[in-house]
């Protein structure tokens, strides 16, 4: 006795679950982006939480800070250019 098999019927049965397979694939990506970005918000939201609350501990930043750190940082500089040229002055060999 012979065992004869739709093939017909087996093709459309693996079609269709490779469909499924594929359409579930799709959605689990599309979860996955949406928690990406759920957790990016997150994070944000995190990131806001810790600046404002360093801020109320700490008040905000001032300009002023900023300035001087600025004028500290030229005076510095400055130093540090003028201390050179007077170590090159002083190990300039004499003619």
């Amino acid at each position: 006795m012979c065992k004869c098999y739709n093939t017909a019927t087996l093709k459309y049965v693996l079609n269709e679950e490779e469909i499924k397979s594929t359409h579930s694939n799709k959605f689990l990506i599309i979860d996955e982006l949406l928690e990406e970005e759920k957790m990016k918000l997150k994070w944000q939201k995190v990131k806001v939480g810790e600046t404002s609350a360093c801020q109320a501990v700490l008040g905000p930043k001032s300009p002023t800070m900023r300035a001087y750190q600025n004028r500290r940082f030229r005076k510095l500089k400055k130093k540090k250019d003028t201390n050179a040229l007077s170590t090159a002055a002083k190990h300039e060999p004499q003619k």
